[in-house]
């Protein structure tokens, strides 16, 4: 996996970042607000409340949110038919940079990575319409790690991977 060529600044990330969590499926399947980034409550809170989330933000020159590479656990396709729990799952490391986002009913920040952009005109036939894709992911739980979540196209309109609730 090859670091991401073009990073984008820590501004640049919270929007994008703002972008996903406010879209219409994320407010309906997620019910989450914006954390606002360039509050400093927030670091307090982060640093108080989630110190793993605190140190990843925070570098020798102050906030950063650099690309990580991170390990995900994926779903195998073809196992689609089946219950989730007996799907075949498959590992893979992706660069991600964090996305902060509150939950509305608990009031618990929630960590979600954004991938870096990926051109699907590249993997389909040529002279259509450039397709610009991020993958968003989040940290299910100890045992399953970091799943797939969504992915957004460069409107930022966010699609469904995982299967509704």
């Amino acid at each position: 996996m090859k670091y991401p060529e073009n990073e984008e600044t820590f501004e640049m990330k919270a929007d994008i970042c703002m972008s996903i969590i406010t879209s219409e499926w994320m407010d309906i399947h997620r019910e989450l607000d914006v954390v606002d980034l360039h509050d400093k409550a927030i670091y307090e809170e982060l640093q108080q409340s989630y110190p793993k989330i605190y140190a990843e933000y925070s570098s020798k020159r102050g906030f950063a949110n650099l690309y990580r590479l991170r390990n995900i656990t994926a779903k195998d396709d073809e196992s689609l038919g089946r219950d989730s729990y007996e799907m075949e799952t498959f590992e893979l490391q992706e660069y991600v940079f964090s996305c902060l986002a509150r939950n509305r009913k608990s009031k618990k920040i929630e960590q979600y990575f954004i991938s870096q952009e990926y051109d699907l005109e590249k993997c389909t036939a040529k002279n259509i319409v450039p397709i610009i894709i991020r993958f968003l992911f989040t940290f299910k739980d100890e045992k399953r790690g970091i799943i797939p979540v969504a992915l957004t196209d460069d409107r930022l309109d966010n699609y469904r991977l995982e299967p509704e609730k």
